[in-house]
Protein backbone atom coordinates (compact mmCIF):
# COMPACT_ATOMS: atom_id res chain seq x y z
CA UNK A 1 0.00 0.00 0.00
CA UNK A 2 1.15 3.36 -0.81
CA UNK A 3 1.56 6.36 1.20
CA UNK A 4 -1.83 7.54 -0.87
CA UNK A 5 -3.63 4.66 -0.54
CA UNK A 6 -2.80 4.46 3.24
CA UNK A 7 -4.13 7.95 3.73
CA UNK A 8 -7.45 7.49 1.14
CA UNK A 9 -8.00 4.12 2.97
CA UNK A 10 -8.30 5.57 6.25
CA UNK A 11 -10.53 8.70 5.07
CA UNK A 12 -12.85 6.55 3.35
CA UNK A 13 -12.53 4.03 5.98
CA UNK A 14 -13.92 7.05 8.68
CA UNK A 15 -16.53 7.83 5.90
CA UNK A 16 -14.95 11.37 5.72
CA UNK A 17 -14.57 14.11 2.59
CA UNK A 18 -11.11 15.23 1.57
CA UNK A 19 -12.60 18.27 2.97
CA UNK A 20 -13.34 17.01 6.35
CA UNK A 21 -9.99 15.57 5.92
CA UNK A 22 -8.28 18.88 5.71
CA UNK A 23 -10.05 20.80 7.93
CA UNK A 24 -9.19 18.00 10.69
CA UNK A 25 -5.53 17.86 10.06
CA UNK A 26 -5.43 21.27 8.98
CA UNK A 27 -4.07 20.49 5.71
CA UNK A 28 -4.67 22.24 2.23
CA UNK A 29 -6.87 20.25 -0.10
CA UNK A 30 -4.35 20.63 -2.84
CA UNK A 31 -2.01 18.84 -0.98
CA UNK A 32 -4.28 16.03 -0.08
CA UNK A 33 -5.05 15.52 -3.54
CA UNK A 34 -1.68 15.46 -4.22
CA UNK A 35 -0.82 12.80 -1.28
CA UNK A 36 -3.84 10.83 -2.22
CA UNK A 37 -2.68 10.46 -6.07
CA UNK A 38 0.82 9.50 -4.72
CA UNK A 39 1.95 12.55 -7.04
CA UNK A 40 4.30 14.28 -4.07
CA UNK A 41 4.10 12.18 -0.48
CA UNK A 42 3.78 14.04 2.87
CA UNK A 43 6.31 14.75 5.64
CA UNK A 44 6.57 12.38 8.61
CA UNK A 45 4.92 15.01 10.60
CA UNK A 46 2.12 15.86 7.85
CA UNK A 47 1.46 12.08 7.71
CA UNK A 48 1.37 11.43 11.60
CA UNK A 49 -1.28 14.47 11.52
CA UNK A 50 -3.50 13.17 9.65
CA UNK A 51 -3.49 9.63 11.15
CA UNK A 52 -3.85 11.39 14.60
CA UNK A 53 -7.01 13.10 12.94
CA UNK A 54 -8.62 10.18 12.05
CA UNK A 55 -7.59 8.32 15.08
CA UNK A 56 -5.19 5.96 13.65
CA UNK A 57 -1.91 5.51 15.65
CA UNK A 58 1.12 3.42 14.78
CA UNK A 59 4.91 3.76 13.87
CA UNK A 60 5.97 4.69 10.28
CA UNK A 61 7.65 2.56 8.55
CA UNK A 62 10.68 4.57 6.82
CA UNK A 63 12.35 2.24 5.19
CA UNK A 64 11.04 3.23 1.80
CA UNK A 65 8.11 5.45 0.42
CA UNK A 66 5.65 2.14 -0.15
CA UNK A 67 6.10 0.96 3.53
CA UNK A 68 4.43 4.28 5.34
CA UNK A 69 2.77 2.36 8.24
CA UNK A 70 3.05 -0.28 10.45
CA UNK A 71 0.16 -0.65 12.74
CA UNK A 72 0.09 -1.36 16.81
CA UNK A 73 -1.77 -3.73 16.64
CA UNK A 74 -3.61 -3.32 20.27
CA UNK A 75 -4.93 -0.23 18.99
CA UNK A 76 -5.92 -0.86 15.36
CA UNK A 77 -9.31 0.88 15.69
CA UNK A 78 -11.07 3.72 14.04
CA UNK A 79 -14.60 5.25 15.33
CA UNK A 80 -14.56 1.97 17.42
CA UNK A 81 -14.67 -0.19 14.24
CA UNK A 82 -11.89 -2.47 14.27
CA UNK A 83 -9.71 -3.00 10.90
CA UNK A 84 -9.63 -5.60 8.44
CA UNK A 85 -6.62 -7.60 8.00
Amino acid sequence: MTWGETIKYFRKHNGWSRRELCEAAGVSHTALVSWENDEHLPDIQKFSVLMAAMGVQGTIGATSEYAPFVFNKTIRTINQKPLEK
